[in-house]
């Protein structure tokens, strides 16, 4: 008898929750027909104002940077030096931040250590894309007690170097 009631209200809510989408579906207001002369109009306008984002250099990632004193050994570190690295701007600003004596680093804790870390903004979409283009050929090292990421080396300081996006 109880689990008659039960099967009873849960259909009845079920019904009603399937009546109220089938329901809205029905009010919804036709599309406005526009001519195609505006219509071409307010896409090149939207289009112009996407292009215009891009180049403003508002980019939505940023590269999250954590130091190593000591890589694992079977970490694939690159050689910053040698594969001219410190060419991409975002590269040679992330190695200054990361021996300034006054930079506020926060500390991130892995099973493998402490690592300072910080994340540094790209200050344009075509800085962001050389960073990630010079990073790119180089493997992701992925290990649960040690900072992801591609592993960049340079003047005693190891970085691991990942690409946050928001999407």
């Amino acid at each position: 008898m109880n689990r008659r009631r039960q099967l009873i209200g849960l259909g009845t809510t079920v019904s009603l929750a399937l009546a109220g989408c089938i329901g809205e579906t029905d009010e919804t207001e036709p599309a406005q027909q526009v001519d195609d002369d505006s219509e071409q109009s307010v896409n090149e306008t939207e289009s112009e104002s996407v292009a215009d984002d891009d180049e403003s250099g508002s980019p939505a990632c940023s590269f999250h940077i954590e130091l190593l004193d000591d890589p694992p050994e079977d970490a694939p570190v690159a050689s910053a030096t040698e594969h001219d690295l410190l060419e991409v701007s975002l590269l040679e600003r992330m190695f200054a931040e990361a021996t300034e004596p006054d930079a506020d680093h926060s500390t991130a804790r892995r099973r493998g250590g402490e690592y300072d870390q910080f994340n540094l903004e790209p200050s344009s979409t075509a800085e962001q894309e050389a960073a990630r283009d010079a990073l790119e050929p180089f493997p992701n090292y992925s290990n649960t007690d040690y900072p992801p990421g591609v592993y960049v080396t340079h003047g005693g300081i190891t970085a691991a170097i990942t690409e946050d996006c928001v999407t």
